[in-house]
């Protein structure tokens, strides 16, 4: 019985031996997501109003808005993406249209906790210094003249 299926099973065996595999080894290549991927969300807080839309329409409550201080109009905002479901309802009723989608699709962390974004105007203007030092690094890099290498002769 097991030698008639393996029999049954070599055709085709032999059909797709010549045929470019359906997958990619993911790892080491990476497919380009479709335009309209639902990856990372993201947030332009400077043009948030703080209408909190988004906290309403949201079917799973991972949205909160609150205000950074009494008279300033900048909000804070957490977004808990360990239980967002991708609905996009977010993105769409916003008004602003300050919420967007990225194509990045590997978020995955050991802890749920760690897959948590705050956005407020403190930490906008931190990863903006960060970033500026990291660029000012890297062309302090390129600019640098390389040191000479010593050669192994002996002085004589």
């Amino acid at each position: 019985m097991a030698k008639l299926r393996a029999v049954a099973m070599l055709p085709e065996l032999i059909r797709n031996f010549f045929h470019k595999p359906n997958t990619v080894k993911y790892p080491f290549e990476h497919l380009t997501p479709p335009p309209d991927f639902r990856g990372k969300m993201v947030w332009q807080a400077d043009d948030c109003i703080g209408c909190q839309a988004c906290v309403r329409d949201c079917p799973t409550n991972v949205i909160d808005v609150t205000k950074a201080e009494p008279d300033v109009k900048k909000f804070n905002i957490t977004y808990r993406m360990y239980l967002c479901i991708f609905c996009g309802q977010c993105v769409d009723s916003c008004p602003v249209k300050c919420i967007g989608w990225t194509s990045n699709f590997e978020l995955a962390a050991d802890k749920p906790q760690t897959i948590q974004y705050n956005v407020s105007p403190e930490a906008i203007a931190l990863a903006r210094k960060q970033a500026a030092d990291k660029a000012a690094a890297a062309a302090a890099t390129v600019a640098a003249p390389k040191p000479e290498t010593p050669t192994d002769k002996p002085a004589v």
